[in-house]
């Protein structure tokens, strides 16, 4: 929160639309880049990876917005190997690389969660069919074909609000 007010707060105050501005939100963005690296400050490796990353992101942003800037008044000149269209891309590169990065980190943490249920169902006794949608033709010996359809009432599912609602009644 801190980040978002001096970045939105306080650097309007640098004045707007100069070259200076972007130069001061860049260096504030690359100082919570290294405070983020410093300090991890998630508990989860693949928390701090994304905060780390997001912040790496908006730096480099910045910093094509300080090439874009410096060189709107001065043309940026032929001999530039990236012109205002390349530049523009590295930001949009910058913008999405976040995604992928995300999506990865979910897909791994939804992996974990499929993992702690199996291993917490297996540890009480019970099949895991009903709990991560697949078979568990170990649970009680019979394949999918044999086994009776499960209903509601056979799962065994504890739920102390659902509990709770049901002894007030």
């Amino acid at each position: 929160m801190t980040r978002k007010l001096i970045l939105a707060g306080l650097i309007g105050l640098a004045g707007r639309g100069t070259v200076f501005q972007t130069v001061v939100a860049t260096l504030i963005s690359f100082m919570f880049f290294a405070v983020a690296y410093h300090e991890r400050p998630f508990e989860s490796s693949r928390l701090n990876f994304v905060k780390i990353c997001s912040e790496f992101q908006l730096f480099g942003i910045l910093l094509v917005c300080v090439v874009l800037q410096a060189s709107k008044d001065q043309g940026i000149s032929a001999t530039e190997v990236l012109g205002d269209d390349g530049y523009g891309y590295c930001q949009l590169f910058l913008t999405l690389a976040i995604v992928p990065i995300t999506c990865y980190i979910l897909s791994m943490n939804v992996k974990d969660i499929r993992e702690e249920i199996v291993s917490l169902a297996a540890a009480h006794g019970r099949g895991t069919r009903h709990l991560v949608g697949g078979d568990d033709a170990a649970s009680d010996g019979k394949d999918s074909a044999q086994r009776e359809p499960e209903t509601a009432a056979d799962v065994d599912f504890d739920n102390p609000v659902f509990e709770e609602e049901t002894n007030k009644h």
